[in-house]
């Protein structure tokens, strides 16, 4: 479980969270299914990393992200 001052590091400095704290963020998405900047870290690091499902990623951060030029400038 991620801690508030893990997620305000990881909010202000997203170049820095590892394919390996996915699952943390995936589990806050399923505790808050309306957590649009955990959609969007998701999607940042699948987009940095070259992850198979990038596109999935995207797509599902897209869909809950209410200013989509702000993901763009993100990714």
């Amino acid at each position: 479980m991620m801690n508030a001052e893990q997620l305000l590091d990881h909010l202000q400095h997203p170049n820095a969270v590892t394919p390996a704290e996915l699952a943390a963020f995936r589990d806050l998405t399923v505790q808050y299914p309306y957590f649009q900047a955990a959609y969007a870290l998701i999607a940042k690091v699948a987009y940095d990393k070259d992850h198979p499902n990038v596109g999935l990623e995207v797509q599902t951060a897209a869909i809950f992200a209410t200013d989509r030029n702000h993901l763009r400038a993100l990714l």
